[in-house]
C-alpha cells in the first residue's frame, strides 16, 4: 500500500510557499526603498551643495574646451572583432542574459555575426534598447559582523 499524505499536507506545503514568497517580496521592497532612499539623499546633498555656491562663481566653473577629436559616427563593427571579445569572454551568465554565456561560446561563429550587424544598427540609428540599460542588483552584506535584518548593512552590488 502506497504512503499517502494527509490531504492538508500540500495545504499546508502551499501556504508555508505563499509565507516565504510574501517575506521575501518584503524584502525586496525593503532593500528597493532603502537603496533609492540613499540615491535621494545623496541627490538632494549634492544639489544642496550646489544651491550655496555663489552665481557669480559658479559661472566661472564651466568646463574647459573640448579640443580633441570629434566623433560624429562610429566605424562599423566587424564580426572578426566581435569573435575576439567572445573569444576572451569568461563564461559566466547572468540572470539578465537573454541567451546564456555558455551557449554564445559553444557557436561563437554565428553569433558574431549577428552581434556585430545588431551592434551597427544601433550605431547607424544612434540608439542603444532600453532593455540593456537595466542591471539586476544584489544586496552584499558589507561584513558579517552586522546585522543581517538592516538594510544599511548590505551594499548593491550589480550584476
Amino acid at each position: 500500500m502506497a504512503h499517502e499524505l494527509p490531504q492538508n499536507t500540500h495545504r499546508k506545503r502551499g501556504m508555508q510557499r505563499h509565507r516565504q514568497t510574501y517575506k521575501n517580496s518584503d524584502l525586496s521592497k525593503s532593500f528597493a526603498e532603502y537603496f533609492v532612499s540613499k540615491i535621494d539623499k545623496l541627490r538632494e546633498t549634492a544639489l544642496g551643495t550646489l544651491r550655496r555656491i555663489p552665481a557669480d562663481l559658479l559661472s566661472t566653473l564651466s568646463d574647459p574646451p573640448h579640443t580633441g577629436q570629434t566623433i560624429d559616427s562610429l566605424p562599423p563593427v566587424t564580426s572578426s572583432e566581435v569573435l575576439k571579445l567572445l573569444c576572451r569572454s569568461p563564461p559566466k551568465s547572468s540572470c539578465m542574459d537573454i541567451i546564456p554565456t555558455s551557449f554564445l561560446l559553444q557557436c561563437y561563429d554565428s553569433f558574431s555575426e549577428i552581434i556585430a550587424h545588431l551592434a551597427n544598427l544601433s550605431f547607424t540609428a544612434g540608439k542603444f534598447p532600453s532593455r540593456f540599460k537595466t542591471a539586476s542588483v544584489t544586496p552584499l552584506l558589507k561584513n558579517s559582523n552586522l546585522d543581517e535584518s538592516i538594510p544599511a548593512s548590505y551594499r548593491p552590488y550589480q550584476i
